[in-house]
């Protein structure tokens, strides 16, 4: 194990094997923001219409 640790190539790959999975956490949490705010804003359009067609 200490021999893979020291190894330059190694803790490169791992860095970016890292990188690559916290990127990709971040993408489907940013995706998942913007789909959770376009639903709040057709939600709120359709029940402003609503109310519009209630009064």
């Amino acid at each position: 194990m200490a021999k893979y640790v020291t190894d330059p190539s190694y803790v490169l790959g791992l860095y970016n094997r890292l990188k690559r999975f916290s990127d990709n956490i971040k993408a489907a949490y940013e995706k998942k923001s913007a789909m959770a705010s376009t639903i709040n804003h057709i939600t709120e359009e359709y029940l402003d219409k609503k109310r519009a067609h209630s009064l």
